[in-house]
């Protein structure tokens, strides 16, 4: 790996990790001021949040290396 890519993944890793801490403090305040408020809709808006730390968590596991041939192939 050249020194570009190695400094371009690990931004991508810190990128990744601030959406994963971000979306799990806003899913969390939101699932309970939906849940205070009793509106629906910030309550999924909350859940929501759930769906975007998949998404960042599968991107830090493809730039760790997760699926060596996928990576190989990019």
């Amino acid at each position: 790996m050249s020194t570009d890519t190695a400094a371009l993944t690990r931004r991508g890793l810190r990128l990744a990790w601030l959406i994963v801490v971000w979306d799990l403090i806003e899913g969390a305040v939101a699932v309970t001021a939906g849940l205070a408020a009793g509106s629906i809709a910030l309550v999924g808006f909350g859940i929501d949040s759930g769906i975007e730390v998949f998404a960042a968590s599968v991107v830090i596991w493809q730039l760790r290396g997760g699926s060596q041939p996928v990576r190989a192939r990019r």
